[in-house]
């Protein structure tokens, strides 16, 4: 080895400190612990580079530091390192969640959400969260992969608009006449889009349900607010607010799955719950009024799911007729609980787009 091969080590060495946090190689050391010998500390980078460094002009100083004329030189012939830079980007791109990713190119939600619920089911939960986060990207996307193929499209020439070759398919075998994400989500684009992806009799129950929630009243003295957040569509259907993407649909199908198993289990408890809702149900936050302690229990009896918890609380209202004294009032509260068994937060638009369908079809 001569003294020329320096100069491709201190290169390598300065392209792989640029390429450091970009391509997030901090992730890699537990794996390869050599390259923390490779990194160039900040001081001394500051003294080779000068401020062309951390102006996003470092290759071309580094160019210029070992006399080349341009960059492209640098790059090709004295840089040994890219393809650990490549690694770390890749490795860094398993942190994503892919299903977030396609969750609205694909013509329904439900479709990531029913594989990702298989692939976790049959997966043996090895390893810790991001091993496990690894091998749910890479069964998620060969299963992305096949759709595509299947679709006729070439993976590698995806456009980044949506993909409506790919359209939503209700799994095989599944009842439509239950509590299913993948029906409601049908059911909610027929109604908001004005095109019908469900029967006609479907359609028309759905569709004279949410016509007698928008009629029930607030029940506040002296107000003719509706109870219900409820919307025209196209002159004749009432819809809720849209579900969102992420969190928000993770949250409808974790509640449409518990609300299922509540029918068929407990069907008294799960009317309880929907007549609670039709009628006792807040405008702005959802909470539904408990009116004693035996309603609190039954409603606590009601959260001891694994995806659903229900919080009761006692908010403070005012007694205006009694010289402004105040008192509180119990009401419960639905809480969606994700595959960790962490709450997920801001899913009250959730609870309230499921519940206002299924009070529509079954209350």
């Amino acid at each position: 080895m001569g003294s020329h091969h320096l100069r491709h080590t201190l290169v390598s060495r300065l392209v792989l400190t640029l390429l450091w946090r970009p391509a997030g190689l901090d992730g890699l050391c537990g794996a390869l612990p050599w390259m923390e010998g490779l990194k160039i500390g900040e001081a001394r980078m500051q003294g080779l580079l000068g401020p062309e460094g951390d102006a996003g002009q470092g290759l071309r100083a580094v160019a210029a530091l070992v006399g080349h004329s341009h960059p492209n030189t640098t790059i090709r012939h004295y840089t040994h390192v890219l393809c650990v830079a490549l690694h770390g980007v890749l490795h860094k791109l398993d942190g994503l969640d892919m299903r977030r990713s396609f969750e609205q190119r694909l013509a329904g939600k439900a479709t990531i959400h029913r594989w990702v619920a298989e692939i976790r089911e049959a997966d043996d939960a090895s390893g810790d969260e991001t091993t496990q986060r690894h091998r749910l990207n890479r069964a998620l996307r060969n299963r992305i992969e096949q759709r595509l193929n299947d679709a006729g499209i070439d993976r590698d020439e995806t456009p980044l608009s949506p993909l409506p070759e790919i359209a939503l398919r209700i799994g095989e075998g599944e009842a439509r006449n239950g509590i299913h994400f993948e029906g409601v989500e049908l059911v909610d684009r027929s109604l908001r889009d004005g095109h019908r992806l469900v029967s006609v009799e479907e359609e028309a129950a759905y569709r004279a349900g949410l016509a007698r929630l928008s009629c029930i009243r607030s029940g506040k003295k002296g107000s003719a607010m509706p109870r219900h957040v409820l919307a025209l569509c196209h002159g004749t259907n009432w819809v809720p607010p849209a579900l969102a993407a992420g969190s928000a649909t993770t949250a409808a199908v974790m509640l449409c799955r518990w609300l299922e198993a509540l029918r068929t289990r407990k069907e008294e408890e799960f009317r309880w719950l929907i007549g609670k809702w039709m009628y006792t149900s807040e405008r702005e936050r959802g909470r539904m009024l408990l009116v004693d302690d035996t309603e609190i229990a039954r409603a606590r009896r009601l959260g001891d799911s694994a995806s659903v918890r229900i919080e009761v609380s006692h908010s403070t209202v005012a007694l205006r007729d009694l010289g402004g004294d105040t008192k509180p009032v119990p009401r419960m509260r639905i809480k969606c609980v994700d595959d960790l068994g962490k709450s997920i937060t801001r899913d009250t638009v959730a609870v309230r787009w499921v519940m206002t369908y299924v009070a529509a079809r079954w209350g």
